[in-house]
């Protein structure tokens, strides 16, 4: 392509530089410029194609110095160049298509529809339209603790690996690990000193209740204390317990009667 510009053969560039000469640069400059602003005043809607584009669609010229018996040669040596010259394969592109989907625009913004209807059907969860959803998906201590069981873990965690995986397709030089393990540092210091966002010590009767609510030995979150009675007077609650006193000891709370399982919820809001 460069070989191409220094040839002139339109005798363009020779022009330029006449144009250019005799102090004249700056002239020269805001009249192109002034044809550029005009060019797209015209057309708004004009599609621009990045400038690695024309690389890749860029097929050298064949030798004119070649003569009809190396036609074929030439041919072959500029389709060599042409390989060798393109930055993106055929398989990029596939890759390209479908690694956003439509709602994402190539990696400008999120497409949340999956997680706003897992939200939806979480139980007592507000039904909130989807463009308030994405004002609002990060603000997790909105949602009642009582209410943060295994259903609501998975969809938080579904939240992160989408964001993580977001993240890596429109930003493929960002260390994502990196921005996963800060977060987790920081969230084990935010936790230890009981001021993690959404989970701070506090005496609220929400967080009361849910301590309260927490089956230890079958490691189970009850919604009601109805329920959670009647749960104890189980066969499968018995047998949990009687299997947590042969093993000599039960599972260590987290801090303040906490069960282990709130802190794991809490790590992926913090994430």
């Amino acid at each position: 392509m460069l070989l191409d510009l220094y040839r002139d053969t339109s005798g363009l560039r020779k022009k330029e530089l006449a144009d250019m000469s005799g102090g004249s640069e700056f002239k020269e400059f805001y009249s192109r410029l002034d044809d550029i602003k005009n060019y797209h005043r015209r057309h708004p809607y004009l599609t621009v194609e990045p400038m690695e584009l024309e690389f890749v669609k860029y097929k050298p010229p064949a030798d004119p110095s070649s003569g009809d018996s190396d036609k074929k040669n030439g041919k072959a040596k500029a389709e060599s160049e042409e390989e060798s010259l393109a930055f993106a394969t055929e398989q990029d592109y596939e890759k390209l298509e479908t690694m956003f989907s439509g709602e994402e625009t190539l990696g400008r913004y999120l497409d949340l529809h999956t997680q706003h209807e897992e939200y939806v059907n979480l139980k007592e969860a507000e039904q909130i339209p989807y463009l308030r959803y994405i004002v609002e998906f990060y603000e997790f201590e909105k949602y009642p603790h009582k209410h943060k069981n295994l259903q609501y873990k998975e969809y938080v965690r579904n939240i992160c690996e989408y964001l993580e995986s977001f993240l890596a397709r429109s930003n493929p030089l960002l260390d994502v690990q990196k921005l996963r393990r800060e977060a987790i540092t920081k969230f084990e210091q935010d936790w230890a000193a009981g001021k993690a966002k959404g989970w701070e010590l506090t005496n609220d009767s929400d967080s009361q209740e849910y301590n309260e609510l927490f089956c230890k030995a079958c490691e189970k979150q009850f919604q009601t204390k109805a329920t959670f009675d009647s749960h104890l007077g189980g066969r499968k609650h018995k047998k949990a317990v009687a299997k947590m006193e042969t093993q000599g000891a039960e599972p260590k709370p987290e801090r303040n009667g906490e069960p282990s399982k709130a802190r794991s919820i809490a790590e992926l809001e913090y994430i």
